[in-house]
């Protein structure tokens, strides 16, 4: 019976460290922008291409943020315009195993101010 009771016992460690992994791979940055700036530098650091999921649900401002994922060199990948208060898909990009992606906030709509929470994991 302690053999068992062990036997659960670190199933139940192995399951909460996986879990964590999963969680620690996952980000939040807050913004308050009025201009495109950069918020994040992110590295996929697995063996393999990974693919970059980035959220944001702006809270304030008129018109939306705009979020783009840029190379390290600055050369555009991808962009997208998230709403206020309503729930999209998220806006993704391939990564290569080492490379490093950058992620910009702004205002949908030149001249506001946009403030909200960015969310962005690879999957």
């Amino acid at each position: 019976m302690r053999k068992v009771r062990k036997i659960m016992a670190l199933a139940a460690a192995c399951a909460m460290i996986g879990t964590m992994s999963i969680v620690a791979s996952a980000a939040d940055t807050p913004y308050s922008v009025s201009s495109l700036t950069h918020k994040v530098t992110t590295v996929n650091d697995t063996s393999s291409t990974s693919t970059l999921h980035v959220n944001t649900r702006p809270s304030t401002g008129y018109g939306g943020a705009h979020v783009e994922i840029r190379k390290s060199n600055g050369t555009f990948i991808n962009s997208k315009d998230f709403p206020f208060y309503v729930s999209t898909t998220d806006l993704t990009a391939s990564v290569p195993s080492g490379e490093a992606r950058r992620i910009y906030v702004g205002p949908a709509v030149s001249g506001q101010t946009v403030i909200g929470n960015l969310h962005y994991y690879f999957g």
